[in-house]
């Protein structure tokens, strides 16, 4: 099978092809990105009620329900900390190719869910990927509850490409993003985005790797 051509310069091998090498790469990129984006903890998040709806412009409705919505800056300004990344811009930058990656990865109606909780600046890659959707009554359907099915390597190298950075770097940012969206999303939408990513995505979520870090203290 050829490869196939997605534009912009990027091919994707067969699957077949690459098996072998995605376990091996995927498996190096996952440590090495979730050990550097464990970096030093952000600053301290004002106590909100997770689970919002809307985006910063609505901050008075939410207000009126006891919602907030977490400011881009924070969001931002925290990615940065967390991905020790040089500037505002790298963090803003990764935030878009990450967020727009997940949307492409988890089924429309999640990611619907989440760009509600998000500030407008960070729900509009997901809302994009979404409205792409909507050319056919069938393909929307479909989205709905079904996204692209792609690994770990295929993760990074998208965001590696819309970030303009390495697959290696991409982990470590997308690891501080996920942290992030922790305190920014409720809960529950936390845990449906786990059972909504495959095995090898999933590890980058603090939930996997607190669960990954507690079984390793079990084995010494």
């Amino acid at each position: 099978m050829a490869e196939q051509d997605l534009g912009a310069g990027r091919r994707v091998r067969p699957r077949r092809a690459r098996a072998t090498e995605q376990q091996d790469s995927g498996a190096s990129l996952l440590r090495h990105g979730a050990q550097c984006a464990r970096g030093p903890p952000g600053p301290p998040t004002p106590a909100v009620r997770r689970g919002g709806r809307g985006h910063s412009a609505d901050d008075a409705d939410n207000a009126t329900l006891g919602v907030l919505i977490m400011r881009y800056e924070e969001l931002t300004g925290r990615v940065q900390t967390l991905a020790r990344l040089p500037d505002r811009q790298s963090a803003e930058r990764a935030v878009r190719a990450t967020l727009e990656t997940l949307a492409e990865r988890i089924p429309d109606g999640l990611s619907d869910h989440m760009a509600a909780q998000l500030p407008s600046e960070a729900a509009d890659p997901m809302r994009r990927v979404v409205a792409s959707h909507e050319a056919s009554p069938e393909q929307r359907a479909h989205r709905r509850d079904h996204g692209e099915r792609f690994d770990l390597t295929g993760f990074a190298g998208r965001i590696a490409w819309r970030a303009r950075t390495s697959e290696e770097e991409a982990i470590r940012e997308a690891s501080a993003i996920f942290e992030v969206l922790d305190s920014a999303v409720s809960p529950e939408l936390m845990e449906k985005l786990y059972h909504a990513l495959p095995g090898d995505i999933r590890e980058l979520l603090p939930e996997a790797r607190a669960f990954e870090e507690r079984r390793t203290r079990e084995e010494r």
